[in-house]
C-alpha cells in the first residue's frame, strides 16, 4: 500500500466542512465551535480559513459577535488545524452551546 501524500490538503478551497465536536475558538477557549458549518477559503499546510455560512452566524451567541467586534476579531471566520474538521454532512446545524464570553465590565 503507498504511503499517503501528506502535501496535499484533505479539504480544498470551496470546500464545505463542519467543526467536529469538541474543539474550541482560538480565542475564546470555552466558546466551543464544535458543529458549526463553512466553507474553507484559504488553505496553509493543515491549517485552514473556515469561513462561517449564514446558518451558522445566525445561530451563534451573540456575546462571541460582540466580543469579537470588540477585540477586533473577524467573528466570520477561524482559522482551524485539518483534525478540527470533517466533510459537511449536509444535516442540520447543531451548534454546541459552550460557556458565554464574559464581556468586559462584566457585561454577557
Amino acid at each position: 500500500m503507498p504511503a499517503m501524500d501528506r502535501t496535499r490538503p484533505k479539504f480544498a478551497i470551496g470546500s464545505q466542512i463542519q467543526v467536529k465536536k469538541g474543539v474550541v475558538s482560538p480565542h475564546y477557549p470555552g466558546i466551543s465551535l464544535g458543529g458549526w458549518f463553512g466553507i474553507v477559503s484559504q488553505v496553509s499546510g493543515v491549517n485552514y480559513l473556515i469561513h462561517w455560512n449564514g446558518t451558522t452566524l445566525e445561530a451563534i451567541n451573540p456575546s462571541y459577535r460582540q466580543q469579537c467586534e470588540r477585540d477586533g476579531v473577524d467573528f466570520e471566520a477561524a482559522w482551524l488545524q485539518e483534525r478540527e474538521l470533517e466533510p459537511n454532512p449536509g444535516e442540520p446545524l447543531s451548534i454546541e452551546q459552550g460557556e458565554q464570553v464574559r464581556l468586559e465590565g462584566g457585561r454577557r
